[in-house]
């Protein structure tokens, strides 16, 4: 829950109806508005069967099992176990798709009477108590022989203040599930195992496609401090629940309150008010507006109805389109209050997020007002037909009962090898290409960078093609390239040694007069790893080791452009060698562009520490890189063999600007090597890659994949002699474990971090390829062509 201050929002109501509109009557839901939304409201109902089936499935598991065996393994937990409510959805009647995600409250009573402890609100984050005093209300059992085998367990939970910790109790429970979880599997089929994922304050227990969301929780039947809303009457229980603030990790002993059971009254039997709820939570799936979440659109309806901006007492439509208007106004706000307690905000997105949100919004209640009385049909379609999805929610699972004859048949082997082989590249298509952009880079634009530069002329060394299409794992048409422009250092620095090792050199393109005063200078030439930033270097003195060549007559033309690249401190800055490099590639791209076709010309753009070269459909992405053969410094990893050439890269750092030293070090070559004809791993990497594609996983860039791969390979978890089936499930599995762990180490140097996305981002990612996983391991051999669909629909 947010903490910012503010009044409620005022909820408008809703303007006069209706403005006709002009679409053509649809013959998927003919009828009245109110008839449409009755009848889409009929379709989100769950069918009995269901329910009754999966309510005995999970009764057994949670009741018998579950309780049971928790009993076991804890003493704390036999003896503080209370009950255990149901919450969500499910139970709420609010559930708008199959029952098979519930939320379940295991309510934990204290050891002890509870005017022992204090509760006290917390004004740093709204809606949030702390337990105050638990240990010395703990002590009062210490010497009771009941509880004295407990006495310690429960200890654990409490900080040096004495206050209860959220994160002792959830982990407390998290392991005792787990030991539960361990010895009920032991003998049992897969599908009839209970998998163990951590999400939040709950654990995800997944029973087949069933999952179960389990979170510890304390009961009240007191009223609770104020500023927290008293609710009328106070004839239930109210509770704490561990749950981690976002962002706040320091924060540990701030529980949130929960009045489920209160809030399930108020809206029980209301008329068109949860009718309503559930035709926006459809809507919002519909129309993939991801940040408004199910407790906010309950909030809403909860506060417009004791505000009296819906009554329940008339008719779906009118219920419904207040509703939605009263969410959209609340977002445009900026402010949801939190129902019981004023000053928390129920909106979980940033301003760009919200203002977008508010704005889509208020475009849909224009149309569905044009069409109200006109074309009904056409809101019902907006609510319920599933159309493709905005780019940033990725494409929805295939229903796996109701798939066509696939494109895909035979075993998982067949299936994912066919996939694979339609994400070869056209031999004809990459000869073609090839051509192409040899003549552009070798005749043209070396050549002419030669021209425009005696700097570029007197340090060019080679080039290097990089990336995927050079790497065997493009996954698209070859169009897009990765060209590292190779520069030596005037003072050939191939030969450097880092540390505090003299540098030594090859002096054969210096000049005999130069040879001397380089000796003395260069030796305090450094490649320093960087603590601050683990996979980057500094390349320091470069000045100094520069001033050796400033009498040089072959050097002397170029020193005055190469100086500029030093700081003050005479260290090498990306920013002035990337600045350098686009100046004159700009040059010889205005001199090569005159007098040719527009399809022809070459158009330079920016992008990070390349610049992208445009010549008609290709994309070549330039970066100037320096190459060392003597092995890196500690504690980068050493290539064994130290048989090739390591770069660094003058790449950005993100969101550190003022570091301009700092370049990342890159082992490309060492790293095709490694993969070279190493089995099914390069397959399994394109085919993860083409599914990241699919399922619109964009936070998961292309070499955090191959880290992965890399470091499983290292590890032994792929081997070059498996199957492409099994190599890809490892390896997908190894990628969501990262995700779920938090750290993707860089494979040349274990402290850089390859996951480049906020927590938020990375938790759903992890849940996502979790929930993906279940689904392939469930189709693995009934319906392996449903995989293939997955990756390659």
């Amino acid at each position: 829950m947010g903490n910012t201050a503010a009044a409620p929002a005022e909820v408008q109501q809703a303007p006069a109806l209706p403005d006709l509109g002009k679409l053509q009557i649809s013959r998927n839901y003919p009828g009245t508005i109110v008839q449409v939304l009755e009848n889409v409201n009929g379709k989100l109902k769950l069918k009995e069967d269901e329910i009754k089936k999966t309510n005995s499935l999970i009764d057994e598991l949670i009741k018998k099992d579950l309780i049971e065996g928790l009993k076991k393994k804890s003493k704390a937990f036999e003896l503080i176990y209370q009950k255990i409510v149901w919450t969500g959805s499910s139970y709420e009647g609010l559930k708008i798709s199959h029952p098979d995600e519930f939320d379940l409250n295991i309510v934990l009573r204290f050891p002890f009477k509870s005017d022992l402890i204090k509760i006290s609100p917390r004004n740093d984050v709204p809606g949030f108590v702390t337990i105050k005093n638990f240990k010395k209300a703990l002590d009062t059992i210490e010497a009771d022989p009941k509880w004295r085998p407990a006495y310690k367990e429960l200890l654990k939970w409490a900080d040096d203040s004495g206050n209860l910790l959220t994160n002792k109790v959830r982990e407390w429970m998290e392991s005792i599930v787990v030991k539960f979880s361990n010895e009920y599997n032991v003998g049992k089929p897969e599908n009839k195992k209970i998998i163990v994922r951590k999400s939040g304050p709950a654990m995800t227990l997944w029973l087949g496609k069933l999952s179960i969301d389990v979170v510890p929780v304390f009961g009240f039947t007191s009223p609770p401090p104020s500023p927290i809303r008293v609710p009328r009457p106070m004839n239930r229980e109210w509770f704490i629940v561990p749950k981690p603030l976002n962002g706040q990790t320091d924060i540990k002993d701030a529980w949130r309150v929960s009045f489920y059971e209160f809030e399930k009254d108020i809206l029980r039997d209301y008329g068109t008010i949860k009718p309503a709820i559930k035709l926006i939570k459809k809507l919002r799936d519909t129309q993939d507006w991801k940040s408004l979440y199910s407790y906010a659109i309950k909030s809403a309806a909860l506060w417009m109805k004791e505000e009296g901006g819906i009554s329940g007492n008339e008719k779906i439509d009118i219920t419904f389109l207040k509703l939605l208007k009263g969410i959209q106004t609340y977002l445009d706000k900026g402010f949801l209050p939190f129902y019981w307690e004023k000053r928390a905000n129920m909106l979980r997105m940033n301003d760009v997020e919200r203002k977008n949100l508010a704005n889509r919004i208020a475009r849909l209640i224009i149309k569905i007002e044009e069409n109200w009385v006109s074309n009904p049909s056409y809101i019902g379609e907006l609510i319920y037909t599933m159309s493709k999805p905005a780019a940033s929610g990725g494409p929805p699972l295939p229903d796996i009962g109701k798939l066509e004859i696939s494109r895909y048949p035979g075993t998982i082997v067949q299936v994912l090898e066919n996939v694979n082989g339609k994400l070869k590249l056209k031999e004809d298509e990459i000869k073609k290409t090839n051509s192409l952009i040899d003549g552009l880079i070798k005749k043209d634009l070396i050549e002419g960078l030669k021209k425009k530069s005696k700097a570029f002329e007197l340090i060019y060394q080679k080039i290097v093609w990089t990336g995927s299409s050079y790497e065997g794992l493009k996954i698209s048409h070859p169009d897009e390239f990765d060209l590292n422009i190779v520069l030596r250092f005037p003072f050939k620095s191939d030969l450097i040694k880092t540390g505090t090792e003299k540098l030594t050199t090859r002096r054969s393109d210096l000049s005999r007069t130069s040879a001397k005063p380089l000796k003395k200078r260069y030796q305090n030439l450094r490649i320093s790893p960087r603590n601050d930033v683990p996979g980057f270097v500094t390349i320091k003195n470069f000045k100094k080791a520069l001033d050796t060549i400033e009498a040089d007559p072959k050097w002397r033309p170029a020193y005055t452009e190469l100086l500029k690249w030093a700081d003050d401190s005479g260290n090498l800055l990306t920013n002035k060698v990337r600045e350098w490099m686009e100046g004159i590639v700009v040059k010889f791209s205005n001199e090569y562009n005159v007098g040719k076709p527009e399809n022809k010309k070459i158009i330079v753009r920016k992008s990070g520490p390349a610049m992208t070269l445009w010549l008609g459909k290709l994309s070549i992405d330039v970066v100037p890189v320096f190459g060392f053969t003597s092995p890196p410094p500690s504690p980068i990893r050493v290539p064994r063999p130290m048989n090739r050439e390591w770069f660094i890269v003058p790449k950005p750092l993100n969101g550190q600007t003022d570091i301009k030293d700092a370049w990342r070090v890159s082992f490309y070559e060492f790293e095709k090597d490694i993969l070279r004809d190493y089995g099914t791993i390069k397959p399994a990497i394109k085919l993860i890659k083409k599914l990241r594609d699919t399922q619109d996983w964009k936070s998961l860039y292309s070499y955090g994949i191959k880290t992965a791969a890399l470091w499983m390979k290292e590890k032994g978890e792929l081997s070059a002699n498996e199957k492409i089936d099994i190599t890809f499930l490892k390896l997908l599995k190894g990628i969501q474990k990262y995700l779920d762990t938090s750290f993707l180490p860089f494979y040349w140097e274990k402290r850089a971090n390859m996951l480049r996305m906020n927590d938020v981002e990375r938790k759903n990612l992890a849940n996502r390829i979790a929930r993906l996983i279940i689904k392939i391991e469930e189709n693995w051999v009934s319906n392996p062509s449903y995989i293939g669909e997955l990756i390659c629909p």
